[in-house]
Protein backbone atom coordinates (compact mmCIF):
# COMPACT_ATOMS: atom_id res chain seq x y z
CA UNK A 1 0.00 0.00 0.00
CA UNK A 2 1.32 3.43 -1.00
CA UNK A 3 0.12 6.48 0.90
CA UNK A 4 0.70 10.20 0.40
CA UNK A 5 0.67 11.62 3.93
CA UNK A 6 -0.34 15.28 3.87
CA UNK A 7 0.92 16.95 7.03
CA UNK A 8 -0.80 19.82 8.77
CA UNK A 9 1.18 22.97 9.47
CA UNK A 10 3.18 23.23 12.70
CA UNK A 11 5.28 25.97 14.26
CA UNK A 12 8.94 25.54 15.18
CA UNK A 13 9.71 28.97 16.63
CA UNK A 14 6.47 30.74 17.50
CA UNK A 15 3.60 30.10 19.88
CA UNK A 16 -0.06 29.94 18.96
CA UNK A 17 -3.50 29.47 20.46
CA UNK A 18 -4.02 26.62 17.98
CA UNK A 19 -2.74 23.45 19.62
CA UNK A 20 -2.71 21.64 16.29
CA UNK A 21 0.18 23.94 15.31
CA UNK A 22 2.30 23.54 18.44
CA UNK A 23 1.02 20.44 20.29
CA UNK A 24 -0.29 17.18 18.89
CA UNK A 25 0.36 18.34 15.33
CA UNK A 26 4.09 18.44 16.08
CA UNK A 27 4.35 15.05 17.79
CA UNK A 28 1.58 12.80 16.50
CA UNK A 29 2.27 13.08 12.78
CA UNK A 30 5.84 11.78 13.16
CA UNK A 31 4.54 8.84 15.19
CA UNK A 32 1.98 7.88 12.52
CA UNK A 33 4.42 8.10 9.60
CA UNK A 34 7.14 6.15 11.42
CA UNK A 35 4.76 3.41 12.55
CA UNK A 36 3.15 3.11 9.10
CA UNK A 37 6.60 2.51 7.61
CA UNK A 38 7.32 -0.05 10.33
CA UNK A 39 4.22 -1.89 9.14
CA UNK A 40 5.38 -1.97 5.54
CA UNK A 41 3.35 0.94 4.20
CA UNK A 42 5.19 3.02 1.61
CA UNK A 43 4.65 6.59 2.78
CA UNK A 44 5.30 9.71 0.73
CA UNK A 45 5.68 12.27 3.50
CA UNK A 46 4.50 15.62 2.15
CA UNK A 47 6.43 18.24 4.12
CA UNK A 48 6.61 21.52 2.18
CA UNK A 49 9.27 24.06 3.06
CA UNK A 50 8.04 27.53 3.95
CA UNK A 51 9.83 30.33 5.70
CA UNK A 52 8.41 30.76 9.20
CA UNK A 53 7.29 34.37 9.39
CA UNK A 54 3.91 35.33 10.81
CA UNK A 55 2.21 32.07 11.88
CA UNK A 56 -0.94 32.70 9.85
CA UNK A 57 1.00 33.59 6.70
CA UNK A 58 3.27 30.57 7.06
CA UNK A 59 0.29 28.27 7.61
CA UNK A 60 -1.50 29.49 4.48
CA UNK A 61 1.67 29.15 2.42
CA UNK A 62 2.15 25.61 3.77
CA UNK A 63 -1.40 24.64 2.80
CA UNK A 64 -0.93 26.10 -0.70
CA UNK A 65 2.39 24.28 -1.19
CA UNK A 66 0.80 21.05 0.01
CA UNK A 67 -1.82 21.24 -2.74
CA UNK A 68 0.94 21.87 -5.32
CA UNK A 69 2.90 18.83 -4.10
CA UNK A 70 -0.23 16.70 -4.40
CA UNK A 71 -0.68 17.57 -8.07
CA UNK A 72 2.73 16.11 -8.88
CA UNK A 73 2.17 13.07 -6.69
CA UNK A 74 -1.20 12.24 -8.24
CA UNK A 75 0.29 12.59 -11.71
CA UNK A 76 3.55 10.73 -11.16
CA UNK A 77 3.04 8.22 -8.34
CA UNK A 78 0.87 5.14 -8.21
CA UNK A 79 -0.65 5.79 -4.77
CA UNK A 80 -3.61 4.14 -3.08
CA UNK A 81 -4.50 6.81 -0.52
CA UNK A 82 -4.06 10.44 0.31
CA UNK A 83 -4.01 10.64 4.11
CA UNK A 84 -4.97 14.14 5.27
CA UNK A 85 -3.85 14.55 8.86
CA UNK A 86 -6.07 17.54 9.52
CA UNK A 87 -9.01 18.12 7.19
CA UNK A 88 -9.41 21.72 8.27
CA UNK A 89 -5.89 22.57 7.15
CA UNK A 90 -6.02 20.93 3.71
CA UNK A 91 -9.63 20.65 2.55
CA UNK A 92 -10.62 17.20 1.25
CA UNK A 93 -13.23 18.85 -0.97
CA UNK A 94 -10.46 20.71 -2.82
CA UNK A 95 -8.38 17.54 -3.10
CA UNK A 96 -11.41 15.60 -4.32
CA UNK A 97 -11.79 18.15 -7.10
CA UNK A 98 -8.18 17.48 -8.13
CA UNK A 99 -8.86 13.75 -8.20
CA UNK A 100 -12.01 14.26 -10.27
CA UNK A 101 -10.17 16.47 -12.77
CA UNK A 102 -7.43 13.84 -13.11
CA UNK A 103 -10.06 11.05 -13.20
CA UNK A 104 -8.07 9.42 -10.43
CA UNK A 105 -9.31 6.55 -8.26
CA UNK A 106 -7.06 7.47 -5.32
CA UNK A 107 -8.98 7.31 -2.04
CA UNK A 108 -9.13 9.95 0.69
CA UNK A 109 -8.76 9.27 4.40
CA UNK A 110 -7.70 11.25 7.43
CA UNK A 111 -8.58 12.86 10.76
CA UNK A 112 -11.18 15.53 11.34
CA UNK A 113 -9.70 16.76 14.70
CA UNK A 114 -12.81 18.47 15.97
CA UNK A 115 -15.71 19.89 14.01
CA UNK A 116 -18.17 22.73 13.60
CA UNK A 117 -20.70 19.95 14.21
CA UNK A 118 -19.62 19.73 17.82
CA UNK A 119 -21.33 22.63 19.66
CA UNK A 120 -18.62 22.72 22.33
CA UNK A 121 -15.79 23.28 19.82
CA UNK A 122 -15.54 26.97 20.68
CA UNK A 123 -12.21 27.49 18.93
CA UNK A 124 -13.75 26.71 15.53
CA UNK A 125 -16.71 29.00 16.00
CA UNK A 126 -14.51 31.90 17.12
CA UNK A 127 -11.84 31.55 14.45
CA UNK A 128 -13.79 30.07 11.52
CA UNK A 129 -17.38 31.32 11.85
CA UNK A 130 -20.11 30.25 9.44
CA UNK A 131 -18.02 27.44 7.94
CA UNK A 132 -20.24 24.57 9.07
CA UNK A 133 -21.20 23.64 5.52
CA UNK A 134 -17.58 23.71 4.34
CA UNK A 135 -16.72 21.44 7.24
CA UNK A 136 -19.55 19.10 6.29
CA UNK A 137 -18.45 19.03 2.63
CA UNK A 138 -14.94 18.08 3.69
CA UNK A 139 -16.30 15.16 5.67
CA UNK A 140 -18.70 14.07 2.94
CA UNK A 141 -16.11 13.57 0.17
CA UNK A 142 -13.82 11.35 2.26
CA UNK A 143 -13.72 7.58 1.96
CA UNK A 144 -12.60 6.90 5.55
CA UNK A 145 -12.92 9.40 8.41
CA UNK A 146 -10.72 8.53 11.36
CA UNK A 147 -12.25 9.57 14.66
CA UNK A 148 -10.43 9.97 17.95
CA UNK A 149 -13.25 8.67 20.18
CA UNK A 150 -16.72 7.16 20.26
CA UNK A 151 -17.77 10.31 22.07
CA UNK A 152 -16.69 12.47 19.11
CA UNK A 153 -18.75 10.29 16.78
CA UNK A 154 -21.86 10.54 18.98
CA UNK A 155 -21.73 14.31 19.22
CA UNK A 156 -21.13 14.89 15.51
CA UNK A 157 -23.70 12.31 14.46
CA UNK A 158 -26.38 13.82 16.71
CA UNK A 159 -25.79 17.33 15.39
CA UNK A 160 -25.56 16.39 11.70
CA UNK A 161 -28.78 14.35 11.94
CA UNK A 162 -30.59 17.50 13.07
CA UNK A 163 -29.45 19.11 9.83
CA UNK A 164 -29.83 16.22 7.37
CA UNK A 165 -30.47 12.64 8.37
CA UNK A 166 -29.44 11.20 5.01
CA UNK A 167 -26.03 12.90 5.09
CA UNK A 168 -25.54 11.83 8.70
CA UNK A 169 -26.23 8.19 7.83
CA UNK A 170 -23.76 8.23 4.95
CA UNK A 171 -21.08 9.84 7.12
CA UNK A 172 -21.68 7.39 9.97
CA UNK A 173 -20.71 4.56 7.62
CA UNK A 174 -17.34 6.24 7.03
CA UNK A 175 -16.35 6.82 10.66
CA UNK A 176 -13.62 4.60 12.09
CA UNK A 177 -12.75 5.13 15.76
CA UNK A 178 -9.01 4.60 16.16
CA UNK A 179 -7.99 7.09 18.85
CA UNK A 180 -4.91 9.23 18.38
CA UNK A 181 -1.37 7.98 18.99
CA UNK A 182 0.84 9.77 21.45
CA UNK A 183 4.49 9.89 20.44
CA UNK A 184 5.68 7.44 23.10
CA UNK A 185 9.20 7.24 21.67
CA UNK A 186 9.61 11.02 21.95
CA UNK A 187 8.06 11.14 25.42
CA UNK A 188 10.39 8.36 26.60
CA UNK A 189 13.42 10.29 25.34
CA UNK A 190 12.66 12.89 28.04
CA UNK A 191 11.96 10.38 30.81
CA UNK A 192 13.23 11.23 34.26
CA UNK A 193 12.60 9.61 37.62
CA UNK A 194 13.04 12.94 39.39
CA UNK A 195 9.98 14.74 40.71
CA UNK A 196 9.59 18.38 41.66
CA UNK A 197 10.38 18.99 45.34
CA UNK A 198 6.86 20.25 45.97
CA UNK A 199 3.70 18.49 44.92
CA UNK A 200 3.08 19.99 41.49
CA UNK A 201 -0.23 20.34 39.67
CA UNK A 202 0.14 20.78 35.92
CA UNK A 203 -2.46 22.43 33.66
CA UNK A 204 -1.32 21.38 30.16
CA UNK A 205 -4.24 22.73 28.15
CA UNK A 206 -4.93 25.63 25.84
CA UNK A 207 -5.89 28.78 27.73
CA UNK A 208 -9.31 29.17 26.09
CA UNK A 209 -12.84 29.22 27.48
CA UNK A 210 -13.67 25.61 26.49
CA UNK A 211 -10.83 24.41 28.76
CA UNK A 212 -12.20 26.62 31.56
CA UNK A 213 -8.90 27.71 33.17
CA UNK A 214 -10.87 30.19 35.31
CA UNK A 215 -12.57 27.33 37.13
CA UNK A 216 -9.18 25.69 37.61
CA UNK A 217 -7.73 28.91 39.06
CA UNK A 218 -10.61 29.34 41.51
CA UNK A 219 -10.19 25.83 42.87
CA UNK A 220 -6.39 25.82 43.00
CA UNK A 221 -6.32 29.25 44.62
CA UNK A 222 -8.08 27.65 47.61
CA UNK A 223 -5.54 24.81 47.63
CA UNK A 224 -2.52 27.12 47.54
CA UNK A 225 -3.76 28.86 50.68
CA UNK A 226 -3.85 25.54 52.51
CA UNK A 227 -1.01 23.44 51.08
CA UNK A 228 2.64 23.99 50.19
CA UNK A 229 2.25 23.00 46.55
CA UNK A 230 2.91 24.63 43.18
CA UNK A 231 1.14 24.97 39.83
CA UNK A 232 2.58 24.95 36.31
CA UNK A 233 0.73 26.09 33.20
CA UNK A 234 2.41 24.65 30.11
CA UNK A 235 1.09 27.53 27.99
CA UNK A 236 1.56 31.26 28.44
CA UNK A 237 -0.13 32.79 25.41
CA UNK A 238 -3.76 33.78 25.93
CA UNK A 239 -5.92 35.84 23.58
CA UNK A 240 -8.97 35.87 25.85
CA UNK A 241 -8.83 39.12 27.84
CA UNK A 242 -10.90 37.82 30.75
CA UNK A 243 -8.85 34.63 31.12
CA UNK A 244 -5.59 36.54 30.72
CA UNK A 245 -6.59 38.96 33.47
CA UNK A 246 -7.51 36.13 35.86
CA UNK A 247 -4.23 34.31 35.20
CA UNK A 248 -2.13 37.42 35.77
CA UNK A 249 -3.91 38.13 39.06
CA UNK A 250 -3.40 34.49 40.07
CA UNK A 251 0.33 34.84 39.41
CA UNK A 252 0.51 38.11 41.37
CA UNK A 253 -1.22 36.52 44.37
CA UNK A 254 1.10 33.48 44.35
CA UNK A 255 4.37 34.60 42.75
CA UNK A 256 6.42 31.71 44.18
CA UNK A 257 3.84 29.00 43.53
CA UNK A 258 2.43 29.70 40.06
CA UNK A 259 4.54 29.29 36.92
CA UNK A 260 4.04 29.50 33.16
CA UNK A 261 6.17 27.83 30.49
CA UNK A 262 7.06 30.60 28.09
CA UNK A 263 8.85 28.50 25.47
CA UNK A 264 6.68 26.27 23.26
CA UNK A 265 7.92 22.84 22.27
CA UNK A 266 8.57 19.36 23.60
CA UNK A 267 11.40 20.60 25.81
CA UNK A 268 10.56 21.65 28.53
CA UNK A 269 7.01 20.31 28.09
CA UNK A 270 7.71 16.59 28.45
CA UNK A 271 10.24 16.94 31.31
CA UNK A 272 7.61 19.00 33.15
CA UNK A 273 5.05 16.19 32.75
CA UNK A 274 7.48 13.54 34.01
CA UNK A 275 8.35 15.64 37.08
CA UNK A 276 4.79 16.68 37.97
CA UNK A 277 2.51 14.81 40.36
CA UNK A 278 -1.07 15.78 39.42
CA UNK A 279 -2.71 16.82 36.16
CA UNK A 280 -6.13 18.48 36.13
CA UNK A 281 -8.69 19.15 33.44
CA UNK A 282 -11.67 21.47 33.75
CA UNK A 283 -12.60 21.25 30.06
CA UNK A 284 -16.11 21.46 28.70
CA UNK A 285 -14.88 20.48 25.22
CA UNK A 286 -12.67 17.44 24.74
CA UNK A 287 -13.12 14.90 21.97
CA UNK A 288 -9.96 13.02 22.92
CA UNK A 289 -7.45 14.79 25.15
CA UNK A 290 -3.91 14.26 23.87
CA UNK A 291 -2.56 16.39 26.72
CA UNK A 292 -4.30 14.18 29.27
CA UNK A 293 -3.14 10.93 27.65
CA UNK A 294 0.43 12.27 27.68
CA UNK A 295 0.06 13.15 31.36
CA UNK A 296 -1.36 9.69 32.03
CA UNK A 297 1.55 8.05 30.23
CA UNK A 298 4.07 9.98 32.35
CA UNK A 299 2.48 8.73 35.57
CA UNK A 300 0.53 11.78 36.65
CA UNK A 301 -2.47 11.38 38.89
CA UNK A 302 -4.99 12.88 36.47
CA UNK A 303 -8.16 14.37 37.94
CA UNK A 304 -10.70 14.71 35.15
CA UNK A 305 -14.35 15.66 34.59
CA UNK A 306 -16.74 12.74 34.28
CA UNK A 307 -17.90 13.92 30.86
CA UNK A 308 -16.79 14.37 27.23
CA UNK A 309 -14.21 11.77 26.19
CA UNK A 310 -12.58 11.43 29.63
CA UNK A 311 -14.46 8.32 30.81
CA UNK A 312 -13.60 6.71 27.47
CA UNK A 313 -9.87 7.45 27.35
CA UNK A 314 -9.42 6.39 30.99
CA UNK A 315 -11.35 3.17 30.49
CA UNK A 316 -14.06 4.26 32.90
CA UNK A 317 -11.59 4.57 35.80
CA UNK A 318 -13.91 6.26 38.28
CA UNK A 319 -11.26 7.07 40.89
CA UNK A 320 -9.77 9.74 38.63
CA UNK A 321 -13.10 11.26 37.57
CA UNK A 322 -15.10 13.97 39.31
CA UNK A 323 -18.58 15.43 38.95
CA UNK A 324 -18.19 18.76 37.13
CA UNK A 325 -18.44 21.04 40.13
CA UNK A 326 -15.84 23.27 41.81
CA UNK A 327 -16.41 21.84 45.27
CA UNK A 328 -16.22 18.29 43.92
CA UNK A 329 -12.93 19.07 42.20
CA UNK A 330 -11.57 20.71 45.34
CA UNK A 331 -12.45 17.67 47.47
CA UNK A 332 -10.90 15.30 44.93
CA UNK A 333 -7.66 17.28 44.84
CA UNK A 334 -7.49 17.51 48.63
CA UNK A 335 -7.85 13.73 48.74
CA UNK A 336 -4.95 13.02 46.38
CA UNK A 337 -2.73 15.77 47.81
CA UNK A 338 -3.12 14.40 51.33
CA UNK A 339 -2.85 10.72 50.34
CA UNK A 340 0.48 9.99 48.70
CA UNK A 341 -0.21 6.28 48.19
CA UNK A 342 -3.57 6.97 46.51
CA UNK A 343 -2.00 9.57 44.26
CA UNK A 344 0.73 7.16 43.20
CA UNK A 345 -1.72 4.31 42.65
CA UNK A 346 -3.98 6.39 40.40
CA UNK A 347 -0.96 7.61 38.43
CA UNK A 348 0.36 4.08 37.96
CA UNK A 349 -3.02 2.74 36.83
CA UNK A 350 -3.55 5.58 34.35
CA UNK A 351 -0.05 5.06 32.96
CA UNK A 352 -0.99 1.47 32.12
CA UNK A 353 -4.27 2.57 30.53
CA UNK A 354 -2.46 5.12 28.34
CA UNK A 355 -0.61 2.27 26.61
CA UNK A 356 -3.59 1.64 24.33
CA UNK A 357 -2.70 4.92 22.62
CA UNK A 358 0.92 4.15 21.76
CA UNK A 359 1.61 4.30 17.99
CA UNK A 360 1.77 0.54 17.49
CA UNK A 361 -1.75 0.07 18.87
CA UNK A 362 -3.42 2.99 17.09
CA UNK A 363 -1.66 2.77 13.72
CA UNK A 364 -2.39 -0.97 13.54
CA UNK A 365 -6.09 -0.07 13.50
CA UNK A 366 -5.57 2.70 10.96
CA UNK A 367 -3.67 0.47 8.53
CA UNK A 368 -6.11 -2.39 8.99
CA UNK A 369 -9.08 -0.18 8.08
CA UNK A 370 -7.23 1.17 5.04
CA UNK A 371 -6.29 -2.29 3.79
CA UNK A 372 -9.82 -3.62 4.24
CA UNK A 373 -11.55 -0.73 2.46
Amino acid sequence: MRVAFLRSFTLKKSDSMATDMIGYGVTVQDAIVEEMREKGVEVIDITPFVEETLPTVSKLQWIYEGYKHLIDIILNNNIDYIFIFHIFHHFPSEIKRMLCDFKSKVRLCGYTHGSHWNPTDVFRFINYPEMEIADLANLYVMDIIFQVSEYAVRVMDDEIRKFNDNIARKLFEKYRVVGLPINAKLIESYRTDKKFDKITIVFNHNLISSKNPIMFVRVVDRLLKKYDIQVIFTRSICDDMQIDSVLKEFKRNHPDKVFFIEKPGVDPYYPTLWKSHIQVSTATHETFGVATVEAMYTGNCCILPNHCSYPEITGGYEECLYKYDEDELYRKLVYVIENDSVRRRIGAELSLRAKKYVPEAVVSKIVDFMERF
